[in-house]
């Protein structure tokens, strides 16, 4: 298989709050996958898996759990 394609990039949620999350994709992939990073763990700590995945044809989104215990919060 071809290259990889990894990308950091910044979502913002429906309240504002910005998302930070990783790409790491087949370049063509065959399958969509999302990871939410346990509680405390940086988005990094899953780019292991999420390689070993892209290199048999995934398209990984990886999202910092720092980042998603603020979604939905309001006020």
């Amino acid at each position: 298989m071809g290259g990889l394609i990894k990308r950091d990039f910044i979502k913002t949620a429906g309240d504002g709050y910005p998302l930070s999350m990783r790409l790491i994709s087949a370049v063509v992939p065959t399958m969509a996958v999302l990871i939410s990073s346990g509680t405390g763990s940086p988005k990094g700590f899953d780019d292991r898996l999420a390689t070993w995945l892209a290199e048999r044809g995934a398209a990984m989104t990886v999202a910092s759990a720092k980042a998603w215990r603020h979604c939905g919060k309001t006020g």
